[in-house]
């Protein structure tokens, strides 16, 4: 029997992944902010795990490959996976969404614009859960990546905080009509409007209701 290098490494990357990224995680540990992880030479640039010339071509990678999966469109751009969302709170001019992402990426986005880094799309996943997809205030189904919106329950520009104690999620168009107002501020908005007993006063004499 010939013996098959290729389909041995094959094999033994398949049945040893744990070893295999354990000894990666140790080896990158100890060249963090010495070496670049890819060629191995000397740090000549502000990152601490490539060099310029490696932090380039990785750039240039992604870009790439983000280019091709936008192409095909039927994957996610960021990571290519085909569980995609088709988000209708972000729509370009002809009606169509202008990334398509996966619930996962779409969920590090919101996290990113929130805490400033992506590593709290877990928990804004389990607060999802945790208020059983229903919106906060209006009570109406959610669903991610459609109508579902994150609001600070102290809003920033009153000095709210970006912690998960002051977050929940909420539909789309009740975070848009609340902004900037507190709690008891967004409440009184919707009493004052319920207490106007005629819609055409809302809008003179065009007898539209206000929907929320």
């Amino acid at each position: 029997m010939s013996y098959n290098r290729i389909e041995y490494l094959k094999k033994y990357r398949k049945t040893n992944k744990e070893k295999i990224a354990r000894k990666m995680r140790e080896k990158r540990a100890e060249m963090y902010g010495k070496q670049c992880y890819s060629c191995s030479s000397s740090l000549d640039g502000e990152s601490k795990r490539l060099c310029k010339k490696c932090l380039k071509n990785q750039g240039k990678a992604a870009l790439k490959a983000r280019a091709k999966r936008k192409q095909e469109g039927n994957c996610c751009i960021r990571c290519g996976k085909q569980d995609i969302m088709n988000r209708k709170a972000n729509l370009d001019g002809t009606g169509k969404p202008k990334e398509k992402l996966c619930k996962t990426c779409y969920l590090k986005r919101i996290s990113t614009s929130t805490f400033k880094t992506n590593k709290y799309w877990k928990e804004l996943l389990d607060l999802f859960n945790k208020q059983k997809g229903v919106c906060a205030y209006s009570g109406r189904k959610l669903v991610i990546g459609d109508n579902a919106s994150i609001d600070h329950i102290l809003p920033r520009v009153r000095g709210g905080a970006d912690t998960l104690n002051n977050l929940h999620w909420v539909s789309y168009k009740v975070n848009l009509m609340k902004r900037g107002l507190t709690e008891k501020e967004f409440f009184k908005l919707i009493n004052s409007i319920l207490a106007i007993r005629k819609p055409s006063q809302l809008h003179g004499k065009s007898k539209r209701s206000c929907t929320l």
